[in-house]
């Protein structure tokens, strides 16, 4: 007769030693990986941004219109819509909303003339709104009364900056000193 043989496993001690140690861990990196996460949401709408001032450029030269990339300040929105008094159904305008908890932070006063701009483009002064935005020529150029800054900042007081890259034709994004200038 074999003698019974002693078979390997865990005990129930040392499986409750495991999850306690486990629960430990992600206790202590939770809140890391949170603000992980809303710096990667941060990031994502800065590119979304950028994006979209490439899009305004590109439809502005290829339909031969002004083009406004708009941002509203008070509601936390932009969109991208031609400026022309001619109808184009094949072209619907874009509306984006920032995620919650990211707003826009914009010093008009050193970025732009936004009453000289809303008076000129839309016909109106106006000046219970609070939008201003990147005004693309036919060309593609960029207006020089544009926005020369937008800064995304979201409740952490992080913030990324999307600013006119050198020679005005073009937006780059900027987070901090390790990455200014570095081009999406």
């Amino acid at each position: 007769m074999n003698p019974p043989r002693a078979t390997k496993a865990f005990t129930l001690i040392e499986l409750i030693v495991v999850m306690a140690t486990l629960g430990a861990v992600l206790a202590v990196s939770a809140p890391s990986l949170s603000d992980f996460f809303k710096g990667r949401k941060l990031k994502e709408e800065a590119r979304q941004i950028l994006a979209l001032t490439r899009y305004a450029q590109n439809e502005s030269i290829s339909r031969s219109i002004q083009m406004l990339m708009w941002i509203d300040t008070r509601e936390n929105s932009y969109g991208l819509r031609p400026l022309s008094e001619y109808d184009f159904n094949d072209f619907k305008s874009l509306e984006f909303q920032l995620p919650q908890g990211i707003q826009f932070e914009i010093d008009s006063t050193e970025n732009n003339r936004t009453e000289y701009s809303r008076k000129e483009y839309n016909g109106t002064e106006n000046v219970d709104t609070d939008e201003t935005g990147i005004f693309f020529r036919p060309d593609g150029a960029i207006e020089e009364y544009s926005l020369v800054r937008i800064v995304l900042k979201d409740e952490t007081d992080h913030s990324i900056e999307i600013s006119k890259a050198d020679g005005g034709y073009d937006y780059i994004i900027e987070e901090d000193d390790r990455d200014v200038g570095k081009r999406y």
